[in-house]
């Protein structure tokens, strides 16, 4: 399982840097709202809240005004939990960001209110997912066009009944090794001289259950890419059944270099991080996703699509989500 770090490390890179207050044009005149991103995680002991003001397009200043008077009720199955603020900020919660303390599970509904002087109020509700229903991941070599790659299979058991959304994002880890033996070949020392890692980019062309480019876009071979390589896809297509996705990227062939009583290595793993996603939280990272890819729309040739939110009265979006991290994976060969 991820530790705290790690965890918050992955809701960090969606919560925060997904703030670009983008909205609707129909709303250029409107006065300035509250703008909301929190993501409750199952497994996480604190809740980060971002809450800013929104920058008219006919007000637009070079830095929002900050907010005077905030008041924040988060409540978890009714019960009003304590909301504190981090003055100079650690290493898992921002300064200036609002955070929550305690532990949520599958089904617990979250509510969440706030006000700050001199703009409306806003409410958002989330209820946190149940666990990513994987049954087995496999990796394996597939030949490419131009050059091989590395096949991530991912078989889980969608369950019968229910709306679900799921996201993965892999990590690579390229690690130097160098060994020592005597001279009889017992090995004498070990040391990872160094050791990277990287968010791992997915080719999701030839999933089924991967949106993929269609109409003006198709035509003009412009792709999807993915928000910080988080892929995510519901369940329409698999409603109840077990199924194998299959995603490719470049695959990497480990190195051994061996002189005499010396060995190194290049040796290269993978973590998967397998999300189910709160509906809320699926349709704003594909409205970002909708939204960065519509190049045609950023070329006066298409319509430009909205972002989703689900804050009433205001912008952003409160949305749950469950995480489940694999061990790091050998690489095929």
């Amino acid at each position: 399982m991820m530790n705290l770090k790690a965890y918050l490390s992955c809701c960090l890179l969606l919560l925060l840097a997904a703030c670009n207050d983008k909205f609707d044009l129909d709303d250029v005149r409107s006065d300035e709202r509250l703008v909301l991103y929190c993501m409750p995680c199952a497994g996480l002991d604190t809740t980060l809240i971002q809450l800013s003001r929104s920058v008219p397009v006919h007000k637009r200043r070079a830095e929002p005004e900050p907010l005077q008077g905030v008041r924040i009720v988060f409540s978890v199955n009714g019960e009003e939990q304590p909301v504190l603020r981090s003055e100079k900020g650690t290493p898992t919660v921002p300064a200036g960001c609002y955070y929550v303390v305690g532990q949520w599970h599958e089904g617990d509904a979250i509510d969440l209110t706030a006000e700050a002087e001199d703009l409306p109020p806003i409410q958002a509700h989330t209820v946190i997912p149940s666990a990513f229903p994987l049954k087995e991941v496999d990796l394996a070599v597939k030949p490419g066009v131009d050059d091989r790659m590395v096949q991530f299979r991912i078989t889980f058991a969608d369950p019968d009944g229910t709306d679900d959304c799921y996201g993965v994002h892999v990590l690579h880890k390229s690690e130097y090794k160098r060994e020592l033996f005597d001279e009889h070949g017992t090995l004498i020392a070990s040391e990872v001289e160094e050791s990277y890692i990287n968010p791992f980019y997915l080719e999701a062309d030839d999933e089924p259950l991967m949106e993929s480019s269609t109409g003006l876009n198709s035509v003009f071979e412009l792709y999807d890419d993915y928000y910080q390589n988080l892929y995510i896809w519901d369940d329409r297509l698999v409603q109840g059944k077990t199924y194998t996705l299959r995603m490719n990227g470049y695959y990497s062939a480990d190195g051994i270099w061996e002189e005499e009583e010396e060995r190194r290595s290049q040796l290269h793993t993978y973590k998967l991080r397998l999300y189910t996603l709160s509906p809320e939280m699926y349709r704003y990272l594909k409205s970002l996703n909708d939204n960065a890819n519509n190049e045609l729309g950023h070329a006066g040739l298409a319509p430009l699509r909205n972002l989703y939110t689900n804050v009433k009265g205001g912008f952003g979006v409160l949305g749950g989500c469950r995480i489940v991290e694999t061990g790091w994976l050998d690489n095929p060969s």
